[in-house]
């Protein structure tokens, strides 16, 4: 069995050393917590949550407590993951969706000159999931309740 942690994707630059700064180790666990919260939708009522987690992915960039383009293919893949998991509550996976345009735009920047193809292929795949989002229809009894 793989584990998202064994993924080319998973940030293994994201840990901070026994003798770094104990608030860089609190920030990094609170990105790395909030990623868990986001990807199994445990607080599936308060999407403003996306936004948190992406806004502390960029403070550790910022902070140079992780690389810029594996956070950004992290939270893009996460997003991704989230959107297409039809286990989860549709409004989050539209919310997960609607919030892959930041990581993508990052990547763009990171990417774009270098790998167009790439860039391309990400944009793609937000179109398609949002179009299949878009073509789930609702169900029985309603609207999605989250």
């Amino acid at each position: 069995m793989t584990h998202e942690s064994d993924s080319p994707l998973f940030l293994k630059d994201l840990s901070v050393s026994a003798a770094g700064d104990p608030e860089d180790r609190v920030l990094v666990e609170r990105w790395r917590r909030a990623a868990v919260e986001i990807r199994c939708a445990l607080h599936a009522g308060q999407p403003n949550r996306i936004r948190v987690w992406l806004g502390l992915g960029e403070r550790l960039v910022a902070e140079g407590l992780a690389k810029p383009l594996p956070m950004a293919f992290r939270q893009f893949d996460t997003l991704m993951r989230c959107a297409r998991d039809d286990s989860l509550p549709r409004g989050w996976r539209g919310c997960c969706a609607e919030s892959l345009v930041r990581p993508a735009a990052r990547l763009k920047t990171l990417l774009g000159r270098r790998d167009p193809r790439a860039v391309k292929a990400l944009f793609a795949q937000i179109d398609a999931v949002r179009e299949s989002l878009a073509l789930e229809t609702p169900p029985e009894g309603g609207p999605d309740e989250d």
